[in-house]
Order: C-alpha cells, then sequence, then structure tokens
C-alpha cells in the first residue's frame, strides 16, 4: 500500500545458528568486520562466521576452555581473539588456513576487569577495562604482545564507533561522565570530557545511562553522539533525543534535540543521514533529518520527525521484537530467531507524507548528495 512504510527489512536476511541454551549456542557480532560468530559448546568449542558481506562461510573448532565472552577477528582476518574471563584474551593465528597455538594476554591494570576489546588494525588491539584503556601491538610471530599506550580511567561501560575511530568511555557514579578517545596511527588522544544531562537527578546515586542509551555515528560526514533520554520531569513527559556533535575532532557541543512525543523501549539507526528511531510498543519508527528547518531557541535545534510514524515492512518475524538489536549504520541483529537484516529506505512514499512540497524538495536534495 502507497505510504504505508518508508523502511524495510532486506528480503534476503543472513541466516545463522540461533541462540540456544540446549544447544550451548551462543551469538556474537563483530559490527567492525560485519561478522556473526556461531559458538557451539561441546566437547570441542565449534565456530561459524557468516557475513551479509560476503557468501563465505568460515568454520573452525577450538580447544573448549569455558564460555566465550566476545571473539572477533582482525580486519585481515589473520588473528582471532578470544575473550573467556574478564581478565586476559587470547589469540589464535589463522595463516594460510593453518590454526596456530593460543596465546594469551593478561590486562595490565591491576585487578583489572577487561569489559572488551576492539581490533584498531590488523596487529594493533584495545582492550577497555574497568580502570582504562590498554592499547597493544600483537606479534603473530612470537606469539606475544607488547603494550604501547595505555589510558587511565574508571570505565562503567564503552561504545565504539569504527568509521569515526572514536571510543566513548562512560564514568562516574551516574554514568554520565563521557571520555572519548579518538584512535589514530597506534595513539590514543582524549577529547574534552563533557557531561550528559541528567533527567532525573536518582538517589542514592546510580547508573543513569548505559551503552544501550548511546549511539555513536557519522551524520553528515561528521561524528555525533545519540543520546536517548527517557522522561526528563513532570512537566515533560516524552522522551527525546539529544544530539552531540563532535567538532574536529577536539570538543563536543549539544547540537540538537529530538522529539519523540512518546515513552517507552527505543533503539536508533542511522541511514542515509537519517536517523531512524525505532518505537517498540507502537511499532512504529519515526525519521529525522537534522539539516531540516527546526526550531531554534539561539543554541539548539529541536526538531519533529519528517512524516508520520510507519512500521517498517518485513516478513517471516516478528516485528519490533524485543529481541532486536540495532548495529550501525543500517543493520537489525535477532539473535534467537538467527537472523540478520539490512534497513533499506525507500524514498517514493515520502511524495505523499509530505505535504510541505517546499519541505519535501530540500529533503530530497538532503537524500540526493549523498
Amino acid at each position: 500500500m502507497v505510504g504505508s512504510h518508508y523502511l524495510e527489512l532486506s528480503s534476503n536476511p543472513l541466516k545463522f545458528e540461533a541462540v540456544s541454551k540446549a544447544r550451548l549456542n551462543n551469538v556474537f557480532f563483530d559490527d567492525c568486520n560485519n561478522q556473526v560468530f556461531s559458538v557451539q559448546s561441546s566437547d570441542v568449542t565449534e565456530v561459524v562466521v557468516k557475513s551479509p558481506s560476503t557468501d563465505t562461510i568460515k568454520t573452525f573448532q577450538m580447544e573448549e576452555k569455558g564460555p566465550v565472552i566476545s571473539i572477533k577477528f582482525s580486519p585481515d582476518h589473520n588473528i582471532l581473539a578470544v575473550q573467556r574471563t574478564r581478565s586476559s584474551v587470547e589469540f589464535i593465528n589463522f595463516i594460510n588456513s593453518n590454526q596456530s597455538r593460543e596465546y594469551s594476554q593478561s590486562c595490565e591494570a591491576k585487578n583489572g576487569r577487561i569489559l572488551g576489546f576492539i581490533w584498531t588494525n590488523s596487529t594493533e588491539i584495545v582492550f577497555v577495562t574497568d580502570q582504562g584503556v590498554e592499547m597493544y601491538k600483537v606479534d603473530p610471530v612470537k606469539f606475544i604482545l607488547k603494550a604501547v599506550k595505555t589510558i587511565s580511567l574508571n570505565v562503567n561501560w564503552f561504545i565504539y564507533c569504527p568509521r569515526s575511530c572514536l571510543l566513548l568511555l562512560s564514568s562516574g557514579a551516574a554514568g554520565n561522565s563521557i571520555q572519548l578517545v579518538y584512535i589514530k596511527q597506534s595513539n590514543l588522544i582524549k577529547l574534552n570530557r563533557f557531561e550528559i544531562e541528567l533527567s532525573v537527578v536518582p538517589k542514592p546515586t546510580k547508573l543513569s545511562y548505559t551503552e544501550r542509551d548511546l549511539t555513536i555515528g557519522m551524520i553528515y560526514d561528521q561524528p555525533r553522539i545519540l543520546v536517548l533520554q527517557h522522561q526528563r520531569s513532570s512537566m515533560c513527559n516524552a522522551a527525546e533525543v539529544i544530539v552531540y556533535t563532535v567538532q574536529k575532532m577536539t570538543s563536543v557541543t549539544k547540537k540538537n534535540v529530538l522529539k519523540l512525543d512518546r515513552n517507552g523501549r527505543f533503539a536508533i539507526n542511522i541511514i542515509d543521514n537519517l536517523i531512524v528511531v525505532h518505537h517498540q510498543a507502537s511499532k512504529t519508527s519515526l525519521l529525522y533529518d537534522i539539516r531540516m528547518e527546526a526550531e531554534y531557541d539561539g543554541s539548539v535545534y529541536y526538531h519533529c520527525p519528517v512524516a508520520s510514524p510507519k512500521p517498517i515492512y518485513g516478513v517471516d518475524c516478528e516485528l519490533y521484537s524485543p529481541n532486536w538489536v540495532p548495529f550501525q549504520p543500517d543493520l537489525l541483529v535477532d539473535a534467537k530467531l538467527g537472523k540478520l537484516w539490512y534497513i533499506q529506505l525507500d524514498l517514493e512514499p515520502f511524495t505523499d507524507l509530505i505535504q510541505d512540497k517546499c519541505f519535501l524538495v530540500d529533503f530530497f536534495n538532503d537524500e540526493i548528495q549523498l
């Protein structure tokens, strides 16, 4: 039906072995390499690696050493990193289809807990711990890692954007103190720290934000941090998305606010410079274009959706499932169903959905200039 949707799930999703406690199967997604890992535990650990970017399927076995917390290949796929504990990461070389013995690296921070890790190039890896950031150079020939640089900081959680090479670290009792680290040429460059507004100051103090509430992405060639802020106060009873712009990799400024006019559970994707906010309760998605004309208070632009909310079009799945996990810019993963989709934008319905023709022309111009 014309105008019934402007977003649709790819018709041929990537299918993989779904999460299953009975089959001891777990699923991991590496958003740097666009790879899905299905990891099945038994006498040995069986691993199947798939990607929506290629038809090639990689399968291999590892020695069973307990549950896997995280697993990722280096960008050239020659080294596999596997985290099974909070204190160390193990490595396996994959050269000419030959699989080496495992070697290991513990975090340097005393009593530190590894929250996760990021491959920053084919022989360089960054550990994020609850006590800071540790960069290592991997020597696959000697089976060792060498510490390159560290940053000390109490960390609650982190997110990473491979397109901008920005690492976002949450610190502080409320989790709203944000340290950005720009990873460039084997260096860790700290940007100015900033604080996210607290909608409500909890008493006693507890984490007000988690990694689910923040998104980093490139919008109109600039890194942006999107913060989902739930009901701010009794005077403002709807959620909103605050958009912070990273300027020249030095400072961060609050530039835009997206009015959601609803509450509940949300998820965010960034598609063709449009911010897509999925709302689970209404099973609809809202689209925002921060370049479009908007209310301005002298420092911040307040945006409404470019068109009325519409459901995503898709078949053979539960739309807006609580199991959906978005990955940037345009992916949705349902680990319990065992499917990964691209979200695709259909511009044609906007000719009927946007009545203001000047607004419509501006919107199309933004999209055509991509």
